[in-house]
């Protein structure tokens, strides 16, 4: 049975997966199968920086989260 840890941070990776899913979309709009594809703006990659870091918030919740736990269970 997984903990209330992990189930808070599997919800909680729905919004990395968006924003990551969000990410590629925009770099496959300037992607084209022509011999030179357009740059891909430089302002898109801070979507890229933002999953990272939520990413790394999340998982510092869930363990935090799972010391919690263990203490309480002990």
């Amino acid at each position: 049975m997984p903990s209330n840890a992990y189930k808070r941070f599997c919800e909680n990776a729905g919004d990395f997966d968006t924003l990551m899913d969000l990410y590629n979309g925009m770099v496959t709009l300037f992607e084209k199968d022509d011999d030179e594809p357009e740059p891909v703006p430089e302002g898109i990659e801070v979507l890229f920086r933002a999953a990272l870091v939520l990413m790394v918030s999340q998982w510092e919740a869930y363990v935090e989260d799972i010391c919690s736990e263990g203490l309480d269970h002990m």
